[in-house]
């Protein structure tokens, strides 16, 4: 058992236990971190917490990057008996834009990506898992920025326009290219 009260420099170190969400990478200039760590049997057991507050904290998802403000936590506990554990990152405010765009395209505040998952060994990345991202109402400032997630072929082309776009998206590591979920968009 430890307690940890200090500082990191860097988000990075988060990667390991995620390498297996392929789609999905942290970093960002670190913070303060806080942990109550519970480990037997070379797993962590409910009770273990981790929390690192970020003044810039940057998530990588499916080509797009998300950058802001937030609080990195992960926390072992028991779900109808059995071991499970949440990792959570939650941006106070952000802003969002494809890799291959200079600017962002989407800015708000309390945007959240959850990874859960029975995987509880200290020594090993997640191996299965369950993620979603759900982002409260926030600034879109070209609708033109949603083309890039409507299905080939449909024939429809957003070429501009502002409004405000909201989502909730689920995915599974067992089939994580079967991504689901709900967009909401006004002009």
């Amino acid at each position: 058992q430890a307690d940890v009260n200090g500082a990191v420099t860097d988000n990075r170190w988060l990667n390991y236990f995620l390498s297996e969400a392929k789609w999905l990478s942290v970093s960002g200039a670190g913070g303060r971190i806080k942990a109550h760590v519970v480990v037997k049997g070379g797993s962590f057991v409910a009770g273990s917490e981790l929390e690192v507050a970020s003044e810039e904290i940057k998530a990588q998802a499916l080509s797009q990057e998300i950058r802001g403000h937030g609080v990195a936590t992960w926390r072992a506990e028991l779900v109808q008996g059995a071991p499970s554990a949440e990792f959570q990152v939650l941006f106070t405010d952000y802003s969002i834009r494809h890799v291959s765009d200079p600017d962002p395209s989407v800015a708000g505040r309390d945007l959240r990506l959850v990874l859960r998952t029975a995987d509880l060994g200290l020594i090993h990345p997640f191996k299965s898992w369950t993620a979603g991202v759900t982002m409260a109402a926030a600034t879109l400032t070209s609708f033109s920025y949603l083309n890039a997630f409507l299905p080939k072929g449909l024939g429809l082309i957003f070429k501009g326009g502002s409004g405000s776009v909201g989502a909730r998206i689920t995915v599974d590591s067992s089939k994580p290219e079967d991504c689901r979920g709900d967009l909401t968009a006004d002009a």
